[in-house]
């Protein structure tokens, strides 16, 4: 799998669908905006990537209903950031090196282009051509929703993350495994020519939290590379705090442990090669500003880096 030539045909597949999806306008402007470019598009990769592992042949209707999928799942992400921005949220004035949408359009625009995001990721879905809709539909539903994504901004904002650490793993584990969960196992079911079985949605969904958990706790950790920290990150970053780094440490540790056994069982080599995108980008921030993280942690982060240095290699040829 070429993830710089798969991420062109997201980026392609996501101004076809905006074009569709968009009122003939001025106010289409704020969609392309919010969503392009899609930085990383880690999510729809991983769609991408465990479609390429179930099934290494597409017919042209798998093709189109997986760029529906990614283009989906990024559409509904974009919608979250654009929300998560907002002054009465995060209030972010700055996303992926540029103004943030309603930085740039104003709030009740920015409010607005959410919304249309939001209802577009699923009126993409329903284009799908497939048996599975009804089955994609209800996964999308339930870990976007008010019992997943939605709930998970909850307890962010509602600051309970801070109350405990299990509190804050359940809300990362909601925020942002539950969408990357979605494009795992949405991925699957679309690629999978025979039923996904029971067993493997488990594991499918426990690789996807693990992700998403190791993907925030390093976002967290790479977060730490000024000398001095503002009064925001002193207060919610729990790396920092004597009561949850080393619950922090264990937790990736484990977490990325995790990651290796089920991509290993499951032979899932595309997914280990966005992965290894990513972690590569995290290791390098880690290495190139080491003494000033660890001066704030004050922790030993060799057993982070030894994993994340060999897991291009572990991956290769599985």
């Amino acid at each position: 799998m070429d993830l710089n030539q798969e991420r062109k045909i997201i980026e392609n597949d996501l101004l076809r669908f905006l074009n569709l999806i968009s009122p003939h306008h001025s106010s289409n402007t704020i969609y392309e905006y919010a969503v392009m470019p899609p930085g990383k598009a880690f999510r729809p990769l991983l769609v991408k990537a465990i479609a390429k592992d179930m099934n290494k042949e597409h017919s042209q209707l798998l093709t189109e209903n997986l760029a529906l999928y990614a283009s989906a799942i990024e559409i509904h992400h974009s919608y979250t950031l654009v929300h998560d921005d907002l002054p009465c949220m995060d209030n972010d004035d700055i996303r992926r090196g540029k103004p943030s949408t309603h930085k740039q359009y104003g709030q009740w625009q920015a409010l607005l282009g959410g919304d249309g995001l939001l209802i577009a990721s699923f009126s993409l879905l329903s284009k799908m051509k497939t048996t599975k809709l009804r089955e994609i539909l209800a996964l999308f539903s339930h870990f976007t929703g008010p019992k997943g994504l939605i709930h998970g901004q909850y307890l962010d904002l509602s600051h309970e993350m801070n109350l405990s650490f299990s509190k804050l793993i359940e809300t990362h584990t909601l925020k942002t495994a539950r969408l990357i969960q979605a494009a795992i196992l949405g991925g699957h079911i679309l690629a999978q020519e025979e039923k996904t079985t029971l067993k493997d949605a488990k594991n499918l969904a426990r690789l996807g939290e693990a992700i998403g958990v190791n993907f925030q706790l390093l976002d967290d950790l790479t977060e730490l590379v000024d000398e001095t920290l503002s009064e925001h990150e002193n207060d919610v970053n729990p790396w920092i705090k004597e009561q949850s780094k080393n619950e922090c440490l264990e937790k990736l540790v484990k977490g990325l442990q995790l990651t290796d056994k089920l991509i290993n069982e499951y032979k899932l080599e595309n997914i280990g090669l966005v992965l290894e995108m990513y972690y590569s980008k995290m290791r390098n921030m880690l290495e190139e500003n080491h003494g000033t993280i660890s001066k704030h942690v004050q922790l030993d982060l060799l057993p982070i880096m030894s994993l994340l240095q060999f897991r291009g290699q572990h991956y290769k040829g599985i």
